[in-house]
């Protein structure tokens, strides 16, 4: 009989940990769409275009603790004879672009809609800490815009050359549009599923003893 208790409650703790874990749905860290058609930045490696190298970067800060898990980009292919980017979250470095973070390569890019990118892996955001969202042409011929924002109130950079130095845009220049997501953490809210995973083997853990006592007795 107890075997049958403890097969139900280990089904019990099981569909528990499935409903709270699956309702752990991701959050906007940072937004500014939506994004305008009549102004964009250039990504792009075309020898002899307007503009023969450039890769861009946006920056946003994060208002509480986030596990970083996607990035979306109103990036789109302009027609260059290559289609090969690589997107990154870099931290920051006197207010350019830092070391990268997280880094998805070999990414191609649509001409009719907006690219999104999913994390390569476990990158904790930190609350009030600037990070930049980094598109780089990854292959000669790229060319792609990167479409600006309506609403946003920041200051893209740019490389003028692969691996060169980052430079900051004049107030006039393009903000791209983009979109973080990601879950939250330690802020009061869900627990991870490991640490639900623990608790459910707990109460089963209490329920045999429980169960060994009563016999005792």
């Amino acid at each position: 009989m107890f075997t049958r208790k403890l097969a139900f409650a280990a089904l019990y703790f099981g569909a528990a940990l499935t409903a709270v874990t699956t309702t752990a749905a991701a959050n906007i860290i940072y937004t500014d769409y939506p994004a305008i058609f009549s102004s964009s930045a250039l990504v792009t490696d075309q020898a002899g275009g307007p503009v023969s190298y450039q890769s861009v970067a946006a920056p946003f800060v994060p208002a509480a603790n986030y596990t970083y898990t996607s990035a979306t980009l109103a990036l789109r292919d302009d027609g260059g004879s290559a289609n090969n980017y690589t997107i990154s979250i870099d931290s920051d470095s006197s207010n350019l672009p830092g070391t990268a973070l997280d880094t998805v390569s070999g990414v191609a890019v649509s001409s009719n809609s907006d690219l999104t990118v999913l994390a390569s892996g476990v990158l904790t955001l930190v609350s009030g800490t600037t990070y930049w969202l980094v598109a780089i042409p990854a292959q000669s011929s790229d060319n792609a815009v990167w479409y600006a924002s309506s609403a946003a109130a920041v200051y893209p950079a740019y490389q003028s050359s692969s691996g060169g130095p980052w430079n900051t845009y004049a107030a006039s220049g393009p903000l791209p549009a983009f979109e973080i997501d990601g879950t939250p953490t330690g802020n009061g809210t869900t627990p991870e599923p490991a640490t639900l995973a623990l608790l459910a083997l707990g109460g089963l853990i209490l329920l045999a003893r429980r169960h060994a006592w009563g016999h005792r007795r």
